[in-house]
C-alpha cells in the first residue's frame, strides 16, 4: 500500500511540474508581440521597397545653406566612395539619394547623418555590400560603412540574433557568430 502511495506522489509531482511549465509557456506567449494584419501588411510593403537601397554611414556633411549644393556634394562623395569599392556608379544607377533626419546647425559637434542610396539594380546593391570591406584599405574612407537598408523589425531581429550568439558563446565551449549580411544572417557554431 505504501509503495502505491509513493508512486502516486511521484506522478502527482510530475503533473505539478508539467502544469508549472505550461504556465511559463503561456506567460511567454502572452508577452510575445502581437501583430495585426495591418502591421504585417505595412512591414511587408516596407520590405518590398528596401531591397534596392543601401545606407552609407560616415560621409561628412558640407556646411552649405543651399540644399542643391549639399545634394550635389553628397552625390559626388558617394560616387567617389564607390570608386574606392571598385564600382562604377552612374546617374542611371541611382533612383534617389538623401540624408536621414534633420540637419544640425553645428555640423562639427554631430556625427554626419546617414545617406540612403536607392539603386535601380539589386545586383549592383549586392556588389556594393560585398565590396564594402575595400573601404577599410583607403585612408579617405576608412570610417565609412555600408549596410543594407532594413526595416525596424529586421534590425530588431538582427540585434536579437547577435545577443543570442553572445549568450550561447558565454554559456558553452563553442563560439557562436552571426554570419551573412545584416538582416539575412544566421547563427553559426564555431569550435574554440
Amino acid at each position: 500500500m505504501f509503495q502505491g502511495l509513493s508512486e502516486v506522489r511521484i506522478r502527482l509531482d510530475a503533473m505539478e511540474e508539467n502544469i508549472e511549465n505550461q504556465g511559463v509557456r503561456l506567460s511567454t506567449l502572452e508577452k510575445a508581440p502581437k501583430y495585426d494584419n495591418q502591421e504585417m501588411i505595412a512591414e511587408l510593403r516596407l520590405r518590398e521597397e528596401k531591397p534596392w537601397n543601401v545606407i552609407v554611414k560616415g560621409i561628412p556633411e558640407v556646411n552649405d545653406e543651399s540644399p542643391e549644393n549639399r545634394k550635389k556634394f553628397d552625390l559626388d562623395r558617394v560616387k567617389t566612395f564607390m570608386v574606392a569599392l571598385d564600382i562604377s556608379l552612374g546617374q542611371p544607377d541611382i533612383r534617389f539619394l538623401y540624408r536621414m533626419g534633420k540637419r544640425e546647425s553645428d555640423l562639427s559637434k554631430e556625427k554626419p547623418r546617414m545617406i540612403i542610396l536607392g539603386l535601380t539594380d539589386q545586383k549592383l546593391r549586392e556588389r556594393i555590400l560585398q565590396n564594402a570591406h575595400l573601404a577599410r584599405k583607403t585612408s579617405e574612407f576608412k570610417q565609412v560603412y555600408v549596410d543594407p537598408d532594413l526595416t525596424k523589425a529586421q534590425i530588431q531581429d538582427d540585434n536579437e540574433m547577435r545577443k543570442e550568439a553572445a549568450k550561447r558563446s558565454e554559456s558553452g565551449n563553442d563560439i557562436w557568430k552571426v554570419k551573412g549580411l545584416r538582416g539575412a544572417g544566421r547563427l553559426v557554431k564555431l569550435r574554440k
